[in-house]
């Protein structure tokens, strides 16, 4: 489901079958969902959780300029990726256990 989050209203929803992946035709349902956004609304925010972290999605929100948040969980392949590309610096504490980076940068392909 897609919401316009000022209003509450329900832009574009699909039905798909209960054991697809979580990311899966995510991309082509955010196109769908960005033809039926009203004229004069922009996207403030496309937030995620871990099952959105793909690549293919990740490219979608780049190449359509999305600002976008995905939380994931730090499991050892997600470390890997993350300390290549985000230096340790950027890293600030926001409690106990948990840190955030904001990072303008594109995915590796």
């Amino acid at each position: 489901m897609a919401w316009l989050s000022e209003r509450r209203r329900l832009l574009w929803a699909t039905l798909r079958a209960g054991h697809a992946e979580t990311a899966n035709g995510a991309r082509e349902f955010l196109a769908q969902a960005l033809t039926r956004l009203p004229v004069g609304h922009q996207i403030g925010l496309v937030p995620a959780d871990t099952g959105f972290f793909v690549t293919v999605f990740l490219h979608g929100l780049e190449a359509w300029d999305l600002p976008y948040i995905i939380v994931a969980r730090l499991t050892p392949l997600v470390r890997q990726v993350v300390i290549r590309w985000i230096p340790e610096a950027d890293w600030r504490p926001v409690a106990r256990g948990i840190v955030i980076a904001d990072r303008m940068a594109t995915w590796p392909a």
